[in-house]
């Protein structure tokens, strides 16, 4: 088996690579293992009550090797929260982990550099989703190192906002 490479990713690119991966309709369709951890959600999340909060990991039912780990929102009634998908924090693809970058919050999210309910970031959401359904992770995974300097750049010039 050959070495695994760790890549950081942003949540866009993760959330690509799962999607574009069928990774939740693989495990729906019996192809991984699971294990959860159940928590209490973060007051912040503004779920219903009765919500859990899960830490699910998929593993290889083979080798027993871990494939992804996400979050999710459960309601009460079983259906999950949030935008109805899990968000994914690991994700193994080939012999690349990709691993959620770490630090504040706009390095993993890099629309959170744009205030809330602005019309910059609701754009900057559509251009990463339309990025990753026409061309994929690696042109998204582009596009994320490209637009961040620039986003930086124009917040910091006053030219968005």
């Amino acid at each position: 088996m050959a070495d695994i490479i760790e890549r950081r990713a942003d949540d866009w690119e993760l959330r690509c690579r799962f999607n574009r991966g069928r990774y939740f309709e693989r495990l729906q369709a019996g192809e991984f293992k699971t294990q959860t951890k159940i928590q209490k959600p973060n007051k912040k999340s503004m779920q219903p009550a009765g919500t859990q909060s899960h830490i699910v990991l998929y593993f290889d039912p083979v080798t027993n090797e871990e494939i992804a780990k996400v979050h999710q929102y459960v309601l009460p009634d079983g259906s999950l929260g949030g935008h109805g998908l899990p968000d994914p924090k690991h994700l193994k693809v080939g012999d690349i982990r990709f691993k959620q970058k770490e630090g504040p919050v706009e390095k993993k999210d890099p629309s959170l550099f744009f205030p809330e309910g602005s019309v910059w970031r609701v754009r900057y959401k559509n251009f990463r989703r339309a990025c990753c359904r026409h061309f994929g992770p690696n042109i998204d995974r582009m596009i994320a190192i490209l637009t961040t300097p620039l986003i930086r750049c124009l917040i910091v010039c006053g030219l968005v906002g």
